[in-house]
């Protein structure tokens, strides 16, 4: 027989396991609509995020060298410069902007 203590016990690991099933949805969710916005697997369409990217001229905020994006992140940085090797933030990289066409 259950007493109040393992009911409880019992509703937190239920509670518990919803949170992360949930999570779970959402991120997948989140990754099919990513791929629908902005389907990379297309050449066309990587070809033009990549030439996006490339095109941005930014500069390191200490010592003004051009720095270049850090795969992986949207707005994160790296200068170039030899000793100075700053990561920083910077304008969005990601081409969110091109048609999917």
């Amino acid at each position: 027989m259950f007493d109040w203590f393992n009911l409880t016990i019992l509703a937190l690991m239920v509670t518990i396991v919803a949170f992360i099933v949930r999570a779970i949805r959402l991120t997948n969710a989140s990754i099919e609509s990513a791929g629908r916005d902005l389907p990379l697997s297309r050449p066309d369409v990587a070809g033009r995020a990549a030439e996006r990217i490339r095109s941005l001229d930014v500069r390191c905020t200490r010592c003004g060298q051009s720095a270049v994006a850090l795969l992986g992140t949207t707005n994160r940085y790296r200068c170039e410069g030899e000793t100075c090797r700053l990561e920083f933030e910077g304008p969005a990289h990601f081409a969110s902007d091109l048609p999917s066409e």
